[in-house]
């Protein structure tokens, strides 16, 4: 069974997938996904799995390159402590709940989308960590409405 069979197969009511990451508030913040066979997203606030914890707003699954990319969006104001927990909730789930516990992704990219934050809070950020699966991985910062793709060949591009 291929990893997206498996992860259709866990989510078959599909209450939590969705066909675009976007959020319409008052400042609208989007993440486009380019190739959506690529790509399947969750609704982390629409998924039970994800009640009673703090949560991001997506958890994507790239069925390319098996890894998990967790997104944080931000309209301005970003409270450090805050957009962490959520991360680390967000692995619990992934490594915990029979849904999410794909064995064969390894990998995972903590990203969050903003408008416009200040420096130091860019800076701080930056230099924070997520473990996952015994491996840290960097909080990446980018502006809402970068392309997925984009983000997933800089963060390449960065590791080599």
């Amino acid at each position: 069974m291929s990893l997206a069979d498996e992860f259709w197969h866990k989510h078959k009511d599909h209450s939590c997938l969705v066909s675009e990451c976007s959020r319409k508030k008052e400042e609208k913040c989007d993440l486009p996904l380019g190739d959506k066979e690529r790509f399947i997203c969750v609704d982390a606030q629409q998924c039970p799995d994800f009640e009673n914890r703090k949560q991001p707003d997506f958890v994507i699954l790239d069925r390319v390159e098996p890894q998990w990319v967790v997104v944080e969006m931000k309209s301005r104001t970003v409270k450090r402590g805050d957009t962490i927990a959520k991360f680390n909730a967000t692995v619990d789930v992934l490594t915990t709940d029979w849904k999410f516990a794909l064995s064969s992704v390894e990998r995972l990219i903590p990203v969050v989308l903003h408008k416009g934050i200040r420096t130091q809070d860019y800076l701080a950020l930056s230099n924070q960590q997520v473990i996952f699966k015994n491996k840290k991985y960097r909080i990446r910062t980018y502006r809402c409405g970068t392309p997925l793709t984009q983000i997933l060949f800089r963060v390449r591009r960065e590791e080599k």
